[in-house]
């Protein structure tokens, strides 16, 4: 929603500020590796590799499966992984719930990491030639390969999920089950937004308090971040943040409702009284927070923080052709790769990767 305005730039007042990441419980996390805070851990786990992530996961595998798992790095730092179930980790049935039957959680949502490789924004989208998009293929082969990773390490209703038809089923993986493995500590981590807080809060209020929201890790290297200031350190810290709304003045309204409206968009936030409104009636999260801003919801604290410190990536999948990340990318994750058992060839993955370009360029060819 570009508002636009001769000679002066592009404005608009924020409705609210959404974001999604890993959401992981922080109790979970302290109680397996035995912490006395998640500070230090969620700084390393944002500094750390890849590589690094995928033996945090395998070790938090091995820990679900048999009681105990090898030590693993963050950020070079060692983390040990206690011998033993708990009454808080005896639930568990993988590390990750995966809403497999959701394409948008995939298609729009996944596939903005690959998209955010070569595209800054949603305007660096809309204003590039068609051919940029070839720029596309090694990330989306990588994040192919990141979801299989993800998908070998699945939470059931009792036990770890495999890949087939079932992964896709919406009695099994839909994304009321999947939050509901989340609240019910049947998994660590979630990938969703910061909206997920009051559904999970209406099964376990213990869980909801402990949400923490960290980085979604992406295994692209130089050569595959091509967007302007974008890196993979980057991309490794940061969380996708972006404005879904913005308040508009109805055109039509007379003279006086207008300014009317105007005031009152002013005082709803800027005013100690509208401010109070927006965060805890409304419970949105404010466009103009700052480090004094705190609200119930933990992650929308943790939006906050990540915008504070600049660790944002942008939204630019909501400019992609026409349901390109649902009938495109999210379809063939969800038809070709979610339904086969087998480890997927890199051949099907590179066929997967040059269809979606193909359909990403004529797609804006379009426009």
């Amino acid at each position: 929603m570009k508002l636009e305005f001769e000679g002066e730039g592009n404005y608009g007042i924020p409705y609210n500020i959404e974001g999604y990441g890993l959401i992981a419980n922080k109790k979970m996390l302290t109680d397996i590796l035995e912490l006395g805070d998640i500070e230090q851990f969620k700084q390393d786990y944002k500094a750390a590799s890849y590589t690094e992530f995928q033996d945090m996961v395998k070790s938090l595998d091995s820990y679900i499966k048999n009681g105990s798992g090898e030590d693993f790095t963050l950020n070079g730092k060692s983390y040990h992984i206690r011998n033993g179930k708990t009454p808080y980790t005896e639930s568990l049935t993988g590390v990750l719930a995966i809403a497999g039957a959701e394409k948008w959680t995939y298609g729009n949502h996944y596939g903005n990491f690959p998209i955010s490789a070569v595209y800054k924004t949603v305007y660096d989208v809309r204003e590039s030639a068609p051919d940029k998009g070839d720029n596309l293929k090694e990330p989306i082969i990588k994040s192919l390969k990141e979801l299989e990773f993800a998908t070998d390490y699945a939470t059931g209703a009792d036990g770890p999920i495999e890949r087939g038809a079932q992964f896709i089923n919406s009695t099994a993986t839909g994304y009321d089950q999947a939050i509901q493995m989340l609240a019910e500590k049947k998994a660590i981590f979630m990938k969703n937004g910061n909206w997920i807080y009051s559904n999970v809060q209406k099964i376990s209020e213990e869980t909801a308090k402990n949400l923490i929201m960290l980085p979604v890790k992406v295994s692209f290297n130089e050569s595959d971040v091509t967007a302007d200031g974008m890196t993979p350190e980057k991309m490794n810290r940061s969380i996708p943040e972006f404005v879904s709304q913005y308040y508009v003045i109805n055109a039509k309204a007379t003279e006086e409702e207008r300014r009317d409206a105007e005031d009152f968009v002013y005082w709803l936030n800027t005013s100690e009284k509208g401010l109070d409104f927006i965060v805890n009636d409304f419970a949105f999260v404010p466009f103009n927070a700052d480090a004094d801003t705190q609200l119930d919801n933990p992650l929308s604290n943790d939006l906050i923080e990540y915008k504070l410190a600049d660790d944002l990536l942008a939204n630019p999948f909501d400019a992609a052709p026409a349901s390109w990340g649902l009938e495109s990318y999210g379809k063939y994750v969800m038809e070709d790769l979610f339904t086969q058992k087998d480890t997927w060839t890199d051949t099907q993955l590179t066929e997967i990767a040059d269809k979606c370009i193909k359909d990403w360029k004529s797609g804006m060819e379009e426009w």
